[in-house]
C-alpha cells in the first residue's frame, strides 16, 4: 500500500499540476491547496482500497 500511496500522490501532483506558482502563493493560498491534494490522494486511496476489495487489511487510522 505504501507503493500505491505513493504512485497516487504522484499521479495527482502531475494531473492537478500541485506545485505550479507554488513560490508566488501566499500561506493562505499554500495551505489552502495543501488541503485541496491531501483530499485528493485520501479520496483516491479509498477508493482503491473498495475497488480492490482489501477493505479488511487497512483500517482508516492508517490512512491519516
Amino acid at each position: 500500500m505504501s507503493f500505491v500511496l505513493i504512485l497516487i500522490d504522484a499521479v495527482v501532483l502531475v494531473l492537478h499540476n500541485s506545485l505550479h506558482d507554488v513560490v508566488v502563493r501566499g500561506y493562505y493560498l499554500e495551505a489552502i491547496e495543501t488541503i485541496k491534494h491531501s483530499f485528493y490522494v485520501f479520496a483516491i486511496s479509498i477508493i482503491f482500497v473498495f475497488a480492490t476489495q482489501s477493505g479488511d487489511a487497512f483500517s482508516v487510522s492508517y490512512f491519516f
